[in-house]
């Protein structure tokens, strides 16, 4: 069956992670019944380009969530942020869907002690967002979703239990998970690779997900016109 799972390559403890929470979301009535409260908020953090946004989407598709995004740009004001905040929360609560609100970049959000990053603004922003997590008890229909790079920089306030309290860490790539991903976008390409993906995710240690794949399109763009990239090309 074609599922979602098959749009990420490598990964694989990672997925793992990901099926378990699938898993409970998809089967939520048999876990309230147990008396267990379900995770309420997600973090997936790492590095940039590593496929944080993927991974939620693929949670979203697999557990049929209606994805509300938070759009959140620099120059918003504050109040601008806590209204689209408090929209997004109710298009949940009044939602018959099971709904997930995203967050990208949340670390960017929120107020960082170690960077001096403690603003009015992110302040006011965590304290709009406290408050509409610990008013969701009664909205179990609701799901937080967030990516951020650091998520040690995360006010601890919003990491405690009943509060962002699952996280999934993506990092770059080993080299199984490099020649996975390699191996994905090499085989969707017409182009004819002279060395395997394993030759080649031996020589990038240190690529994100998203440099294999630029490293990837950068041949096939280079390709000669019989399609072919040279060994000296890669």
């Amino acid at each position: 069956e074609m599922s979602a799972f098959n749009k990420i390559a490598g990964y694989e403890n990672e997925k793992e992670e990901l099926r378990a929470l699938v898993e409970i979301f998809n089967n939520r009535k048999k876990y309230e019944l147990k008396g267990a409260s379900l995770p309420r908020g997600i973090i997936f953090y790492g590095p940039t380009g590593t496929g944080k946004t993927l991974f939620s989407e693929v949670l979203a598709a697999e557990c049929s969530l209606k994805k509300v995004n938070i759009c959140v740009s620099d120059s918003a004001s504050e109040n601008t942020i806590c209204r689209r905040i408090r929209k997004a929360f109710a298009k949940g609560v009044n939602s018959r869907t099971p709904t997930m609100i995203f967050f990208d970049e949340l670390d960017k959000l929120l107020p960082n002690e170690a960077e001096e990053y403690y603003t009015d603004r992110s302040k006011t922003i965590l304290t709009q967002l406290l408050t509409l997590l610990d008013g969701m008890e009664k909205a179990n229909n609701i799901v937080l979703v967030a990516t951020c790079n650091d998520y040690h920089t995360l006010p601890e306030s919003i990491t405690r239990p009943g509060r962002f309290d699952k996280k999934i860490c993506l990092n770059i790539p080993d080299y199984n998970t490099r020649v996975a991903i390699l191996d994905m976008y090499m085989k969707a390409a017409a182009t004819h690779f002279a060395t395997s993906a394993e030759s080649i995710a031996r020589i990038t240690p240190g690529f994100s997900p998203a440099a294999l794949k630029t490293l990837v399109n950068d041949c096939i763009l280079s390709s000669d016109e019989n399609n072919y990239a040279s060994e000296e090309l890669i």
